[in-house]
């Protein structure tokens, strides 16, 4: 992708402001959204779960040079900071992650010179494990090789009591599946599989 190795990046983990040495925008200014501008991208590496001290980065990018861009988090402005001259891409760093860092983020950019902001990103959504917390267990039916433009069925099973979210991870996906049940199991279907999956089970009720 053009432009996506030059960047600029920040480290978020100095408060639980967000804000750091260098970040120059603490809230972002009302500018008018431009429907026309493409709308940037966001992901999370090297995962969306993520332990207690470990480092995170949250990478933003977006068509043309010279975007300010803006990291929101609960609807509001956290980090905001310049993409490279030559590049298109800023990076958040997250180098101590705690409670604090986990949710949902999106971002927005706004070109040089221009006064009026693209619309938000989709959300990118990044939890931290609890690693006292009991595994779920994961099976496949009708079983782990299946064959290709099969339908799978992925179950999930945590025998913890009350409400509890399930997340299905794909290896290397930055956007898992999502159910939220009182029931001990969750199901996924997965229909005409095209390609090999590898998929993790989490249980994060207690995140």
């Amino acid at each position: 992708m053009g432009g996506m190795e030059a960047t600029s990046s920040r480290d978020l983990s100095s408060n639980s402001s967000f804000c750091f040495p260098g970040c120059f925008v603490a809230q972002e200014e009302k500018v008018p959204r431009d429907p026309d501008l493409p709308r940037p991208n966001i992901s999370l590496s090297p995962s969306t779960v993520a332990a207690l001290g470990s480092s995170i980065t949250i990478r933003c990018w977006a068509e043309g040079l010279n975007n300010t861009f803006h990291l929101h988090k609960g609807g509001e402005v956290r980090a905001s900071q310049s993409a490279e001259p030559d590049g298109g891409t800023a990076l958040f760093r997250i180098s101590n992650m705690s409670l604090d860092h986990a949710g949902r983020y999106r971002c927005s950019y706004r070109p040089l010179m221009v006064f009026k902001s693209s619309k938000t990103s989709r959300n990118v959504e990044l939890l931290m494990l609890d690693a006292n917390a009991d595994r779920p267990t994961i099976s496949l039916r009708p079983s782990e090789r299946v064959d290709l433009a099969a339908n799978i069925t992925i179950r999930c099973l945590f025998n913890g009591r009350g409400l509890k979210t399930f997340y299905l991870e794909k290896v290397g996906s930055q956007m898992p599946l999502e159910l939220e049940t009182h029931e001990t199991m969750a199901m996924f279907f997965i229909m005409n599989t095209c390609n090999v999956l590898v998929y993790r089970g989490l249980d994060l009720n207690h995140l």
